[in-house]
């Protein structure tokens, strides 16, 4: 029987619920008691899932269609007019399907096979429409259908949770720092609900919490307008060194850590140095293929005004910052041993590479933290 979370919980319209996959259907039928649906798949990889929701839909009139990663979004128009609701299966078919129902008016029930749910709740989505990728605003799904047996990614979502620490404080940083508020008590809350989850075997009650905490974190990272130094470290090392979510969180969370002990007891800014800031951000955006003139217009030199409030900040609060890094790696060990129970495994980094990494956060984040902090002391001079 299907099991539903409380909508409040992620303070939105969306719908979770937990059960089989052959159970979707009661599912639907809260929606749409009867019609037309578009079961929407993302390629072929998620077979199995898709013929057992296929057969689970045989009592409405369904379309099933195969999209691919680059699919032209435009083939979904040739539906007809009166498909009421789409069940989107796989996280690569949600931009696709979220788009049709926002333009359609139609119910959108998404059934992840990643516990990784940033597609589910993303906005605005990133569409091949004709000829022209864009981005185009989506409205929430209705729904989302978990079948916990049939979803992998689990090291992921734990390790993006197990994050929300250092980005908490990371947001704390910043408002010290950079004199701008960012909301870390949401991020901070989501640690905390992350480090009581007690169960390292993968059992059943911990998938489901640990899913719709997963949802959780997704609905704030679509609503918050920043990145933090943490998150654009975790993704670096999970997509340009291709550790893997797990694997990327495990080495993301212990390198963090030890770095901000590190800068708040033995930190000592440099005096007169000035960092090449123009070099600095050419080297990001070729790291990370990103837009060079939106990183020198986000990146503002500091004056020397704001440089000497920097040092004074720094001098008067290293020591409440170093305490309260002491305060998240209390957890270093039950991050690593759940991160190892659920298949996590520790990537093969060479120093430079990290560094690296390390390094051009401080131009792709959104926050003042420690490593913008480290590069105005002249304590980040390897780019």
């Amino acid at each position: 029987m299907i099991m539903e979370i409380c909508k409040a919980e992620i303070k939105t319209q969306t719908q979770l619920a937990f059960g089989a996959a052959q159970e979707i259907a009661a599912l639907v039928r809260n929606f749409l008691p009867c019609g037309r649906v578009a079961l929407i798949a993302c390629g072929e990889e998620n077979f199995s899932v898709v013929r057992t929701v296929r057969a689970a839909l045989r009592g409405f009139e369904s379309y099933c269609m195969v999209i691919g990663g680059e699919e032209n979004a435009a083939t979904l128009f040739s539906l007809p007019d009166d498909v009421r609701a789409a069940v989107a299966v796989g996280n690569g078919a949600f931009g696709i399907a979220r788009y049709f129902c926002t333009l359609r008016s139609a119910y959108c029930i998404l059934v992840p096979t990643e516990a990784d749910l940033r597609a589910a709740f993303a906005n605005p989505v990133s569409l091949r429409i004709v000829e022209t990728r864009s981005d185009y605003p989506v409205a929430l799904p209705h729904a989302v259908f978990f079948d916990a047996t049939k979803i992998g990614g689990y090291a992921g979502a734990y390790g993006a949770l197990c994050m929300t620490g250092l980005s908490s404080l990371d947001c704390e940083i910043n408002e010290v720092f950079g004199g701008c508020r960012r909301e870390g008590k949401a991020l901070n809350e989501l640690f905390a609900e992350t480090m009581r989850l007690t169960s390292t075997g993968g059992n059943a009650a911990f998938r489901e919490k640990l899913l719709s905490l997963s949802a959780r974190y997704a609905m704030f990272c679509a609503q918050a307008d920043f990145c933090t130094d943490g998150e654009v470290f975790f993704d670096l090392l999970s997509e340009q060194l291709r550790c893997g979510r797990g694997g990327g969180a495990l080495f993301a969370f212990y390198y963090l850590i030890e770095r901000y002990r590190h800068f708040f007891r033995w930190g000592i800014p440099r005096d007169f140095f000035v960092p090449d800031y123009p070099g600095r951000m050419r080297a990001a955006a070729r790291y990370a293929n990103a837009d060079e003139r939106s990183l020198l217009l986000k990146n503002k030199v500091p004056s020397v005004r704001r440089a000497d409030f920097q040092i004074r900040t720094f001098n008067e609060t290293r020591t409440v910052f170093y305490r309260k890094t002491e305060s998240v790696a209390v957890y270093a060990d039950r991050v690593k041993s759940t991160l190892f129970a659920l298949g996590a495994k520790s990537p093969q980094l060479s120093a430079v590479q990290t560094q690296e990494a390390f390094s051009v956060t401080a131009e792709l984040s959104d926050t003042t933290s420690v490593p913008s902090l480290m590069r105005d002391f002249g304590l980040l001079t390897s780019v």
